[in-house]
């Protein structure tokens, strides 16, 4: 988040349009108000005949790190209670509130003053077109007239809308289109954990978990920032385990998760519900050596758990270990 130098996107052709879109459009309302015995009124807007942007045929999009960023700093609080149940089993309750302050926005345009907005330098695009409409509306010129002058500011105006907050000048002196972190706002983590087991018999065992997540904005001080947690509202866990008669042991477990959104940089997306059995097995070789294998995603589910990480299949882990 301090070192990022991306490509965030393909090189765009949209500013140096954008540039010279507004050039022919000023250089237009010009001409056509000279013809018309206006150009006085038209020298008085001083329009510029040149936008000194300077945009490449094709821009380049990065995303780019924040050397000024603060760390982000957490205060928490948890509760817990752990009681036995029957004579076999527990039960455990844990609640908990988090306050994290100076978190780490999402990737935004205009926050990294490190990259100053380059289209509040040099020209004021908006008061142009807005002097221009105001001298075609004082015109005595028909309806139809003032349209044409005026049929082009909406196009500039959502061109410059869509730029504005992007474009940049890089310390090499180059045209960008950048997003960058920052620090922003504070925001309120909560939740709960409940935790059961039991021993059902000498040789077999059930333990199950259940988690689940909420948060809130507390305050928020970059517009646009879009905050995602990056993590299930709800989650559990059952698992079996059976220790046998002589030296065998098996064991089994399901993980089950809600889906979530996911936000992370240029990474953008929902990561779907899953679930997931796991399995194990051991079996002790005489007094020093046990063989085990263990395998996760038994039935090879193609799962993910961030947008735009690996798809993660079957793993299985075999291994022997000898005690001296």
């Amino acid at each position: 988040e301090r070192f990022l130098h991306v490509a965030a996107g393909a090189p765009s052709a949209s500013p140096l349009g954008f540039e010279r879109g507004i050039e022919s459009y000023f250089a237009a309302v010009t001409n056509a108000r000279v013809a018309a015995g206006a150009g006085a009124q038209v020298a008085a807007l001083s329009l510029p005949a040149d936008v000194p942007f300077g945009f490449a045929a094709l821009t380049p999009v990065f995303a780019l790190g924040n050397k000024d960023l603060k760390p982000q700093t957490v205060t928490g609080y948890e509760l817990g209670y752990r009681g036995e149940i029957l004579r076999n089993g527990y039960v455990t309750v844990d609640v908990y509130l988090n306050q994290k302050r100076d978190f780490v926005t999402a990737l935004l345009p205009g926050v990294n003053p490190n990259y100053p907005r380059l289209f509040t330098t040099g020209v004021d695009l908006l008061k142009n077109l807005d002097d221009i409409t105001a001298l075609v509306n004082s015109l005595s010129i028909p309806a139809a007239n003032k349209a044409a002058l005026l049929a082009s500011q909406p196009a500039l105006r959502g061109g410059y809308n869509a730029l504005v907050n992007l474009a940049t000048t890089l310390p090499d002196g180059s045209r960008a289109l950048v997003l960058s972190y920052a620090n922003g706002g504070r925001v309120e983590e909560r939740g709960f954990e409940l935790g059961t087991g039991i021993q059902l018999t000498d040789h077999l065992r059930v333990d199950g978990t259940y988690s689940q997540f909420d948060f809130s904005i507390k305050r928020a001080t970059i517009p646009g920032d879009r905050l995602v947690p990056n993590t299930p509202a709800k989650k559990g866990t059952v698992a079996i385990a059976y220790t046998g008669y002589g030296r065998f042991d098996l064991g089994a477990s399901a993980r089950f998760v809600e889906g979530y959104h996911w936000l992370a940089g240029v990474f953008d997306g929902f990561v779907p519900a899953a679930q997931m059995i796991n399995a194990n097995a051991g079996y002790q070789i005489g007094t020093n050596v046990r063989a085990q294998i263990a395998a996760t995603n038994l039935f090879d589910q193609r799962r993910f758990e961030m947008y735009g990480g690996s798809v993660n299949g079957r793993r299985v882990l075999a291994g022997v270990t000898a005690t001296f």
